[in-house]
């Protein structure tokens, strides 16, 4: 998987899980005597989690956590590239955190559980939903 620049990896960051949560958007209309209807309105939030292990004195880099967590500080979307070429599309990141346990005499840590979530960006230039994309003069 790459994301942006990163690629997920032994030697950087390798996770272990994967999900993905696709949500719709529906408004509900209530109605006398009968059940609720709806109206779908178009697609919603497209969240991923990562979480995996980093063992440093193994494989991977304690880097690779700030490296991610500076291109979180940089506000910008990335592009998400699985290993097998599918694109995911430009993804925000919304989060990274980690814990640490297993601390060596001199109180460097033997282990990182990390996860990192992700959300998909679509920006409005794409003329998708816009009033303005949808209208003609």
């Amino acid at each position: 998987m790459i994301l942006g620049g990163f690629q997920f990896k032994l030697d950087t960051l390798a996770y272990q899980k994967l999900q993905r949560s696709t949500k719709q958007r529906w408004a509900k209309k209530e109605r006398m005597g009968k059940r609720s209807a709806y109206q779908w309105l178009g697609k919603d939030d497209d969240d991923f989690t990562m979480n995996g292990r980093l063992l440093p004195g193994f494989k991977g880099e304690v880097s690779s956590l700030d490296q991610l967590r500076s291109m979180a500080d940089s506000g910008e979307p990335y592009m998400m590239v699985s290993g097998y070429g599918h694109v995911f599309g430009q993804q925000i990141i919304l989060s990274v955190d980690d814990n640490r346990d297993l601390f060596f005499d001199d109180g460097a840590n033997e282990r990182f559980d990390f996860s990192l979530k992700l959300r998909r960006y679509d920006d409005d230039e794409s003329g998708v939903g816009s009033i303005g994309g949808a209208v003609s003069g």
